[in-house]
């Protein structure tokens, strides 16, 4: 039985790190919005999950930046995206079935 968790385990670790997730970094149609440099400062920080199905092939939400960029009115962005310590236990208590990754939008209103 041990030998039998093990392998599932080992197994959703192994297809987790080689999921297919995708973030879509878009700006709402219409804007001038610039990316902003590493060390730039930016003052706003928006973190949210995306969440997909089948090791990240199916996206469940949107997994789009547009909305998020004109609803905080961004003119400058960093965008991050990342799979944390609470991404990665969704992923492996549900054996990849459903993942997800974390994306920080971090920005400038001027």
């Amino acid at each position: 039985m041990k030998r039998v968790l093990l392998t599932v385990a080992l197994a959703a670790i192994m297809l987790s790190a080689l999921s297919c997730a995708t973030v879509l970094v878009t700006a709402p149609p219409g804007s001038n919005v610039k990316l902003l440099e590493e060390i730039s400062p930016a003052p706003s920080r928006i973190q949210y999950k995306n969440w997909y199905f089948l090791f990240g092939l199916v996206p469940i939400t949107d997994n789009s930046t547009a909305d998020i960029i004109a609803k905080h009115q961004f003119k400058e962005v960093r965008v991050k995206t990342y799979q944390g310590v609470l991404d990665f236990v969704i992923s492996y208590v549900t054996s990849g079935i459903i993942w997800t990754n974390t994306v920080e939008i971090e920005g400038n209103l001027k």
